[in-house]
């Protein structure tokens, strides 16, 4: 099974997927010395009715723009930044 082709498999599933009969322990053993790590997904706050309404007030009222506007968008997603190499200095 290619690295990328499944990217949420259990060690079981993957070692299904490749023909092997191993135990989780191994399979899992197998894919670290390969620098394959896993992790869990970050749990995600659900859409409120608000957010999916300004979501789509946003889309619909941008759907007709070119890639010329959107060219001229700062997208910062609320990351603080500074354009200074100092951030102490005001």
């Amino acid at each position: 099974m290619p690295r990328r082709q499944v990217p949420f498999s259990t060690a079981k599933e993957i070692g299904a997927a490749a023909g092997v009969s191993a135990s989780v322990s191994t399979i899992k053993r197998r894919l670290a010395e390969r620098k394959l790590k896993s992790h869990v997904a970050a749990q995600k706050p659900r859409l409120s009715v608000s957010n999916k309404t300004a979501r789509l007030n946003f889309a619909t009222e941008h759907a007709s723009w070119t890639m010329d506007d959107w060219k001229t968008v700062l997208f910062s997603d609320e990351s603080t930044f500074t354009t200074r190499w100092d951030q102490k200095q005001l």
